[in-house]
């Protein structure tokens, strides 16, 4: 029975190139290398990783746009020698 998979390096399959991001249906068969290599991952683990990762603010909270800290700009240093 043929699987959907998420392409994460381009790849040439049946005559058709796939490019990174894409879905691709396949069998487990052909499948079973491109997913040893990492050329493709498993739709349903694609899933259960983005859920998984969510953000955490400094309190251990899910952080929301609002909650985002810019970072202060990066002054240059000043060389040794110069005035």
């Amino acid at each position: 029975m043929a699987k959907t998979y998420l392409v994460r390096t381009p790849i040439l399959h049946g005559g058709k190139r796939y490019e990174i991001g894409s879905g691709i249906e396949m069998e487990e068969n052909h499948a079973t290398p491109l997913l040893a290599s990492g050329a493709i991952i498993d739709t349903q683990r694609a899933v259960a990783d983005t859920n998984e990762t969510e953000t955490k603010n400094d309190d251990g909270e899910n952080a929301g746009e609002g909650d985002v800290k810019p970072k202060a700009p990066v002054k240059p240093k000043a060389k040794k020698g110069s005035k």
